[in-house]
C-alpha cells in the first residue's frame, strides 16, 4: 500500500525582500513595513507568503510493522465512503443506531444491526470500533419503535434537526442497561471489535446536547451507565468521548 503526504511550506522570516532556500525549494518572502511596529532603533516588518510549495512524499506501508500491535493509528469509516479509505489502518469506525439491534422489549436483532459490519470488517483484516446512538441530527431517529410512545421527545432544527429523547425517562434508562448487559454478554472479547464506544447518549452519541444540556442524562444514571458498559465488558475495551463522571 502507497501513502502519500503532503506538506505546504511557508517561510516567514526577512527584513528585505529575498529568496529563501528551504529543503531544495525556493519561496519568496514580501516584507511590508508597518510604521504602528517601528521602534527608535529597529524597523520591523509584517511578512507573508507570496508562494507555496507543496512536496509529495511517497512512502511504502509494511503491514508487518504494526501487526503486532493492531489496535492503534488512523481508523476509516466505510460507511462514509470514498476517498477516506485509501490509507495503512487496522481500525473501522461505525454509527448503529440503536433500532438496529433492538427490535421490541428484550429482542436483540444483533445479527442483523451489527454482524454484517463485524464480518465485512473482519474480511477487510480490520477490527470494528461500533458506537450504538439513538440520536443523529439530520438522520431519522434510532429510537426502537416500542418506545416512541412512551419515551418523550424534544425536537430541535440545530445540526440539521431531529428530536432529542428524554435520556430520563424510566423506560429509555431501563431499556439502556438491558441492551449493555446483553450487548457485553453476546460480544465481550469478540476478537472483531476493537473497542466499543459508549456512545447511545446526547448528539451523535457524543455524550452532549449542547446547546441544551437539560436535556441530557442526570448525573445518577451517567453512574450507572457507565459502570454498566464495565460490567458488560470484561475483555473489550470500552471508550467514552466525555467522562464527565
Amino acid at each position: 500500500m502507497r501513502i502519500f503526504i503532503y506538506s505546504i511550506f511557508t517561510i516567514f522570516s526577512c527584513n528585505e525582500k529575498e529568496e529563501i532556500d528551504s529543503n531544495d525549494f525556493e519561496n519568496e518572502i514580501n516584507c511590508v513595513e508597518d510604521e504602528s511596529l517601528d521602534t527608535e532603533d529597529t524597523q520591523s516588518a509584517v511578512f507573508s507568503s507570496k508562494t507555496e510549495f507543496t512536496r509529495i512524499q511517497e512512502l511504502h506501508y509494511d503491514q508487518q510493522e504494526t501487526r503486532g500491535n493492531p489496535l492503534k493509528g488512523f481508523l476509516t469509516n466505510y460507511q462514509w465512503g470514498s476517498p477516506a479509505n485509501n490509507f495503512s489502518h487496522s481500525l473501522e469506525f461505525a454509527y448503529i443506531p440503536l433500532s438496529n439491534v433492538i427490535q421490541e422489549e428484550g429482542v436483540f436483532t444483533f445479527e442483523t444491526g451489527l454482524e454484517p459490519l463485524l464480518v465485512a470488517a473482519s474480511e477487510r483484516g480490520n477490527h470494528l470500533i461500533p458506537r450504538v446512538y439513538i440520536d443523529y441530527p439530520s438522520l431519522d431517529s434510532g429510537l426502537p419503535d416500542y418506545l416512541t410512545q412512551s419515551v418523550e421527545c424534544f425536537p430541535y432544527t440545530d445540526y440539521g434537526g431531529g428530536c432529542a429523547p428524554n435520556y430520563n425517562s424510566p423506560e429509555l434508562q431501563t431499556a439502556l442497561l438491558d441492551f449493555i448487559s446483553e450487548f457485553g454478554a453476546q460480544y465481550d472479547g469478540d476478537p472483531r471489535i476493537g473497542f466499543v464506544q459508549l456512545g447511545l447518549l446526547g448528539f451523535w452519541g457524543e455524550w452532549h446536547t449542547y446547546p441544551y444540556p437539560t436535556w441530557f442524562a442526570n448525573d445518577l444514571f451517567q453512574q450507572e451507565f457507565i459502570a454498566a458498559f464495565d460490567d458488560a465488558f470484561e475483555q473489550t475495551h470500552i471508550q467514552i468521548r466525555i467522562p464527565t463522571q
